[in-house]
């Protein structure tokens, strides 16, 4: 199981399913996504972006707000992991705190990722 899996798991039971929108995708509260964020860059893992969903009466949908994180060229995947931890948390510590946000986070372990 990749570490991006295992961390993922350990933290499923409070995150929020995208499935009812028909994706395949985690929500997480603002301080859960702070938290996998650390340990995911701390293990190698690159945060590529992430999006915001909001609660509605008829369930979570998209805020339609993001972020994303581009690997610059020449650029070695240990400094890119480290520069979309930054930027991955600086959007969610600067995002309002209303209590019905929740964000999915979009994740790479590979080398080549933001090429």
């Amino acid at each position: 199981m990749k570490i991006q899996e295992q961390i993922l798991d350990a933290f499923s039971s409070r995150g929020r399913s995208l499935e009812p929108l028909g994706l395949q995708e985690i929500a997480w509260v603002k301080s859960d996504a702070l938290e996998i964020v650390a340990r995911l860059v701390d293990n190698g893992v690159a945060v590529l972006g992430g999006d915001v969903y909001k609660e509605s009466p008829d369930g979570l949908r998209p805020a339609y707000e993001n972020w994303y994180c581009e690997r610059s060229s020449g650029e070695d995947f240990r400094a890119f992991t480290e520069r979309s931890r930054e930027k991955a948390v600086t959007f969610l510590r600067s995002y309002p705190d209303p209590a019905e946000a929740m964000f999915v986070l979009v994740l790479s372990e590979g080398r080549t990722a933001g090429l």
